[in-house]
């Protein structure tokens, strides 16, 4: 017999050094000392969507490169864009207020709702821009870049929001161009959520970028503001922890790129069903 067949987790009850909601501690009453041929499930999954489109220090930055053809000068700016939850028509009206601000409105920036797509146009034949990619933020423009200072390893950028990448075969990467038009606008920058923790389980699972620490994915199918609710779909999707001793419980919520997921404090909760597996 298991001495326990499902603790239930909610980060109220999370320990006080506890980084986050998303990246935090459970310390149990006494401790769990799992049989041989234990698994358990990360079911009842409950995450509220509260993570924003645009985020401070992350993905809120816009870097351009300015040449005017006629006077054969250039400008460099990073353009900030403000945190929160954004549609098409709202980033567009941050981005234009923040071209205008810093350039003396010689920019248009217009959302085309048919193709959730933005276009930046100059309003002078004689201006062109790039916004700059990611490689070129890792290259600082091939060393052509002469605007504010910059962490290559912590742009910040927001190429991923604009689908501003590298790779993508369209005119826009051009220099020579007085147009800017982005792919798909990705405002939901979070599309599967990676639950992982580093004290439960075997380590029986692996992630694309080796990581072997994933308890579960769950996929984002809820909008900004509502809750995202998950349960255990398959009985292969389960996580070893045969013979383990269970106390302290250490959980973090990541993207897909490893970063952890800013809640914005708010409260999430899950169970872990254990059951031992027959051969």
């Amino acid at each position: 017999m298991l001495p326990i067949k499902k603790i239930y987790v909610d980060t109220r009850h999370k320990t006080p050094d506890s980084i986050s909601t998303s990246d935090f501690t459970i310390v149990l009453p006494e401790t769990v000392t799992l049989l041989e041929g234990a698994v358990c499930y990360v079911d009842d999954i409950c995450i509220p969507y509260s993570w924003y489109t645009i985020t401070d220090n992350f993905n809120d930055k816009i870097y351009v490169w300015i040449n005017d053809t006629i006077n054969n000068s250039y400008a460099y700016y990073i353009f900030k864009i403000e945190q929160g939850v954004y549609s098409g028509y709202t980033l567009t009206d941050k981005i234009s207020i923040a071209f205008q601000a810093i350039t003396q409105a010689i920019f248009t920036v217009t959302y085309f709702n048919s193709r959730n797509e933005l276009q930046i146009t100059c309003n002078y034949g004689n201006i062109t821009f790039k916004i700059l990619t990611p490689l070129d933020l890792a290259t600082k423009l091939n060393g052509a870049w002469l605007g504010p200072d910059y962490d290559v390893n912590n742009t910040c950028h927001m190429n991923e929001v604009l689908r501003n990448m590298d790779g993508v075969s369209k005119t826009y990467y051009n220099l020579n161009q007085n147009q800017y038009k982005s792919g798909y606008l990705g405002l939901h920058p979070v599309r599967n959520i990676y639950m992982v923790s580093s004290n439960l389980g075997n380590y029986n699972s692996m992630g694309s970028s080796g990581e072997r620490n994933i308890l579960k994915k769950i996929p984002v199918i809820a909008n900004p503001g509502e809750l995202i609710f998950d349960k255990v779909t398959s009985s292969s999707d389960y996580i070893d922890v045969s013979r383990q001793s269970l106390r302290t419980l250490k959980f973090q919520l990541k993207d897909s790129l490893g970063n952890v997921i800013n809640l914005h404090g708010a409260n999430m909760s899950f169970s872990l069903v254990f059951e031992i597996m027959r051969q």
